[in-house]
């Protein structure tokens, strides 16, 4: 709490943890389990691998978007005093 003060951000009420506000699982998570979709890997490492490289491919423009979607939709809970639910 002391870094967040320090730092001088601002804290505002939250709703509690929702799914529409977490990036990564609105869109990075649900591409990669299509990706993910059929594959078979014989080890760790070997997954491990697959989902960097996975990401690694993935140009700024995507992260980008991504970043301006959930920007879009915290505006939007905020703005409906957390009542927001993305369909």
């Amino acid at each position: 709490m002391a870094k967040i003060h320090e730092l001088r951000f601002e804290l505002l009420n939250h709703p509690p943890y929702s799914p529409d506000l977490a990036p990564s699982d609105f869109f990075l998570f649900p591409q990669l389990k299509t990706a993910l979709g059929g594959q078979r890997f014989s080890s760790n490492e070997e997954l491990i691998t697959f989902v960097n490289d996975y990401f690694a491919e993935k140009n700024a423009e995507y992260y980008l978007d991504g970043l301006q979607r959930w920007e879009h939709r915290w505006e939007k809970c905020v703005e409906l005093q957390g009542d927001y639910v993305e369909k």
